[in-house]
């Protein structure tokens, strides 16, 4: 029957792959949840300013801006803005003003719909590829409605610069393991090695061959195993070598003993023939 070869080391790589394969895992899900924690953090924290400060403007403009007869009009919403380089678009009726003709988005139904009823509406948009958040609501006493737009870009590049710091983080802490992994993979199955080597030994007839014992695990345990087990082997093979050897001169001593009466044998049925 033919046996099958084992190829050495295969039981190492198994073990450094699961090793690393765990290691990369919970690094891949901590450092994926700590990125989704930091970004909903920024873009949390992105909003909340963002809302207090249209709720200041929002109460700037009604006391300072009144649209309508005897009041500002649109342009000086328009101007007020551009001196304060605030990027917003001020929306009566139908008709829009921006303080920035580039930064003019569509304003949602949606939107519109909440901020008419008096309160804040909020919607993230991206414009010419650039994020931005859009706060708006109706100032008090007035059906205009006004709309900031804050720039977000910085957020999403400071998330982008994070994201490549965990990604590198997380190939590095990869390496590591697969070197950690190698290593503890070599010292855990040394003892399995030491065994398969002793136990070539004793098969090549170094029936004195033993493990060094002592340990507190269970390589420890099976080392001592190992050697009570090669102890008795070695007490057998003894004892079939001591009994064949008793059996070697048993023989001999028959044979010496009928050596003289065969041969007396021999020479009287010569003698009679």
């Amino acid at each position: 029957m033919a046996h099958r070869q084992v190829r050495p080391g295969r039981l190492r790589r198994r073990l450094t792959i699961a090793f690393v394969l765990a290691v990369a895992l919970s690094a891949g899900v901590l450092a994926a949840v700590s990125y989704f924690l930091v970004r909903e953090a920024r873009l949390r924290d992105s909003l909340a300013r963002a809302e207090q400060q249209a709720r200041i403007d929002l109460r700037t403009t009604a006391r300072g801006l009144s649209f309508g007869e005897g009041g500002a009009s649109p342009e000086d919403f328009v101007l007020a803005y551009q001196e304060r380089e605030v990027d917003a678009v001020l929306v009566v009726g139908e008709r829009r003003f921006p303080s920035n003709p580039a930064v003019n988005p569509p304003i949602p139904a949606d939107v519109r719909a909440v901020a008419s009823q008096g309160e804040l509406a909020y919607r993230r948009l991206e414009i010419t590829g650039v994020p931005f958040l859009v706060v708006g609501g109706r100032p008090p006493e007035s059906t205009a409605e006004i709309y900031f737009i804050h720039s977000e870009a910085g957020i999403h590049r400071d998330l982008r610069f994070l994201a490549l710091v965990l990604a590198g983080s997380w190939v590095g802490v990869v390496l590591v393991a697969g070197l950690a992994g190698r290593a503890l993979a070599g010292r855990t199955l040394g003892p399995v090695s030491a065994a398969s080597r002793a136990a070539r030994s004793i098969a090549e007839g170094l029936l004195a061959t033993r493990l060094p014992a002592g340990g507190a695990d269970e390589f420890g345990a099976w080392a001592a195993s190992f050697n009570e087990m090669a102890e008795a082997l070695e007490a057998k093979i003894r004892a079939l070598a001591e009994a064949q050897a008793r059996e070697r001169r048993f023989t001999a001593d028959v044979s010496h003993e009928l050596r003289t009466p065969v041969t007396a044998l021999v020479g009287e049925a010569s003698l009679l023939r």
